[in-house]
């Protein structure tokens, strides 16, 4: 009897031990279960990060190629429009030489002029 007791308490401890690793078993699998799951929401996630990141840097890279562009074209406008302010100035000094040339002979003429007609006007008055 004695040895009967002994026999079914140790059944009773083996099937609870038994039952018992069953539940941690099912434990760990629901767990590892989550943590596959969650490595794949992080994966998902970060490749979705990466895709986004990569357009945004596509996105940056031709904007900076737009701007570069856009610069060396007012670089080579700001060049001609410096050279035809340089013609202008050039032209104009040239004319506004020619124009004091002018008046300076025009002048010369006019003194001349003016002192034959002092000299006319002494004659007659003499």
């Amino acid at each position: 009897e004695k040895l009967k007791r002994v026999q079914k308490e140790s059944e009773y401890q083996i099937m609870s031990a038994r039952a018992e690793a069953a539940a941690q078993v099912e434990r760990m699998s629901q767990q590892a279960a989550e943590a596959e799951s969650n490595l794949q929401e992080q994966s998902d996630t970060s490749s979705s990060e990466h895709e986004r990141f990569q357009s945004l840097l596509v996105a940056a890279n031709d904007r900076a190629e737009h701007l570069a562009s856009q610069l060396s074209d007012l670089s080579l406008e700001k060049e001609a429009l410096q050279r035809e302010l340089e013609e202008a100035v050039s032209s104009a000094e040239k004319r506004l030489r020619e124009a004091e040339e002018k008046g300076a002979a025009a002048i010369g003429e006019l003194e001349t002029k003016l002192t034959e007609l002092s000299d006319k006007c002494q004659r007659l008055s003499a």
